[in-house]
């Protein structure tokens, strides 16, 4: 079951500065953990809070000391094209980047793939769409993936949150598309659906809370499996 949950991963800080130790602990749990996967730098808070320089400590941070079998999917929250792409290519064992919604707030159709073009130039880096509607006004339906898709961006999955669990088929129809879905309560029944991955808030808390690599492996053991 671990190898299909994601967890998005919680920064420590002591005074404003980034806690190196309390970092380094955190991600030697991960390493102990049955982790396949997680989103680095993705809450909205880190994206508007942390700087530039503290994102690129961070990411060196994990590149550096996570296991080589864990997956690092890079969620960079920057206003600046420059600083975007100047990120998502500074460790190229960093393959997959998400698309945050404070990066595509309100963006016209148009102006979104032009947008997502500019930032992704010359990139072999995967796109994973991060779709949140009811927040964002933009809506990157199955029919707007397409057309993504068909002007060439490397878009490989999307994940989805407060989406319905019967939109998860809709998404599978695109060839080969990643579907990541954001709910623990839904963990069962997403994957029943359809989905790839379920991003689990709860795992990522227990184990940031205790710092205790047995809370973690406890914690999933709940979740039934099917």
């Amino acid at each position: 079951m671990l190898d299909k949950i994601i967890i998005p991963t919680l920064s420590f800080f002591n005074n404003s500065e980034i806690d190196i130790n309390s970092n380094l602990a955190y991600i030697e749990l991960l390493n102990k953990s049955s982790i396949k996967n997680i989103i680095l730098l993705g809450t909205t808070s880190e994206g508007v809070l942390i700087s530039l320089s503290q994102k690129e400590q961070l990411i060196k941070l994990y590149a550096n000391n996570l296991d080589d079998n864990i997956n690092i999917i890079l969620a960079p929250s920057l206003w600046s094209i420059s600083d975007f792409q100047y990120i998502i290519n500074l460790e190229s064992r960093i393959k997959d980047i998400l698309f945050l919604p404070n990066s595509y707030f309100n963006r016209k159709e148009n102006d979104l793939s032009d947008y997502l073009k500019k930032l992704f130039l010359n990139s072999d880096k995967n796109i994973y769409l991060y779709n949140l509607p009811k927040n964002t006004l933009v809506d990157f339906t199955p029919k707007l993936v397409t057309k993504l898709l068909e002007s060439g961006l490397n878009i490989k999955g999307i994940k989805l949150s407060h989406s319905n669990i019967d939109c998860i088929k809709n998404y599978k129809l695109i060839n080969d598309f990643i579907v990541m879905y954001g709910s623990d309560k839904d963990i069962n029944l997403a994957l029943l659906n359809g989905s790839n991955y379920v991003v689990s808030q709860n795992l990522s808390a227990s184990l940031s809370n205790s710092l205790n690599v047995d809370n973690i492996q406890e914690c999933a053991n709940k979740i039934r499996t099917f």
